[in-house]
């Protein structure tokens, strides 16, 4: 998929009004006509938002630290687009809010740490361990690999997994 349109807008919610008459303010991801929206957890009355810049109006250290904290949030949005970008080579907004509210981690399952574990062992051998050991280990691996096979009933060899 080729990354064509990426833009970031900031708005404000006026139907969304709390008691105190301030707006949420909403930041918009868009990527090739798809788009995200998510709350910055910021807020502000709407007569001190200039729509035009994305910005608070005003001088008042509220407004200066609002500017701050949504100038931050455009930066690292686009580096994780950056980023993406050039792993994939797209960048789909859900994937970069995941990404900016930190919900996005990467696991690894178990055979990857079975053989992650494995191969610095046998970085190893002579120094903390034996061959025969590290077979071992390479053996229980490879019966995981057939159990599991077996139980899920997935056809293949269980060895390529």
């Amino acid at each position: 998929m080729k990354q064509n349109t990426f833009s970031i807008i900031f708005l404000i919610r006026k139907t969304r009004l709390t008691k105190r008459g301030e707006a949420p303010i909403q930041m918009r991801i868009t990527a090739n006509g798809r788009f995200i929206e998510l709350n910055t957890q910021r807020k502000i009355e709407p007569a001190n938002w200039n729509q035009k810049k994305e910005r608070a109006t005003g001088k008042t250290p509220a407004h200066q630290e609002i500017n701050r904290y949504l100038e931050w949030l455009r930066t690292r949005a686009y580096e994780i687009q950056k980023e993406l970008f050039d792993q994939n080579g797209y960048a789909e907004p859900v994937l970069i809010k995941e990404y900016l509210q930190g919900k996005h981690n990467t696991c690894k399952m178990f055979f990857e740490v079975f053989e992650e574990h494995n191969e610095q062992m046998s970085l190893l051998i002579g120094k903390e361990y034996n061959e025969i050991t590290l077979r071992r280990y390479r053996l229980c691996l490879r019966y995981f690999k057939e159990m599991l096979f077996e139980e899920t009933k997935v056809e293949g060899n269980p060895l390529n997994y």
